[in-house]
């Protein structure tokens, strides 16, 4: 609702929020928060597939490899 308001104006901060956004926005079921899909969108620019994290929202998403092990 935010991004489709008349009354806000939206700055991106971040060369990578459309991606984040698409990230986010693309998910099946909602298991990633919008800082979380931010990391996914961030590892995936910089050609990363690793994501050092204890959260497991991240296990089993496509192209990305949980730190300290799977």
């Amino acid at each position: 609702h935010l991004l489709a308001s008349r009354d806000v104006r939206f700055v991106p901060c971040s060369d990578h929020f459309a991606d984040a956004w698409a990230a986010f926005r693309e998910q099946r079921r909602a298991v990633l928060s919008f800082a979380d899909a931010a990391i996914v969108a961030v590892a995936r620019a910089f050609g990363s597939p690793f994501v050092a994290t204890f959260d497991r929202g991240f296990q089993g998403l496509e192209g990305i490899r949980v730190l300290p092990g799977e």
